[in-house]
């Protein structure tokens, strides 16, 4: 019907979940922020929407991508304030094992419907998370 999701973010999480047994939505909380600033250059429009819609972000006087940064920030706090982790570490995950992560995260290949996802880029991603 001309939307097109993007499954990318619970790739990475199943790699970490699988790694570390944690639980998927606490995983998708820390990781979704970070995999949307990794999509900002080619979703800015739909993030955006995304900050406008739900979370009521202003858009006067700001650039789209000032707005859509505003949004990602409130659905990091808006998790927050449930109780949602938002990093890593506070499943005492460090960088030690990344890595692994990341070539988990790619057994099957590139991924991700918005922009294809490679080693390179799931390890920024789980590096931003920590």
């Amino acid at each position: 019907m001309g939307f097109e999701g993007d499954w990318a973010s619970h790739n990475l999480e199943h790699a970490v979940s699988a790694v570390y047994d944690i639980p998927h939505g606490g995983g998708l909380a820390i990781l979704f922020p970070n995999w949307m600033k990794h999509n900002l250059d080619v979703n800015v429009a739909r993030f955006k929407q995304l900050a406008e819609r739900v979370f009521h972000v202003d858009p006067a006087g700001k650039s789209d991508r000032e707005v859509a940064l505003e949004g990602i920030r409130a659905l990091r706090e808006f998790w927050t304030s449930i109780g949602a982790p938002s990093r890593l570490a506070d499943y005492s995950i460090d960088d030690s094992k990344l890595d692994l992560l990341a070539d988990r995260a790619i057994a099957r290949g590139a991924f991700g419907q918005f922009k294809v996802l490679g080693r390179q880029d799931a390890l920024a991603i789980y590096q931003a998370s920590l």
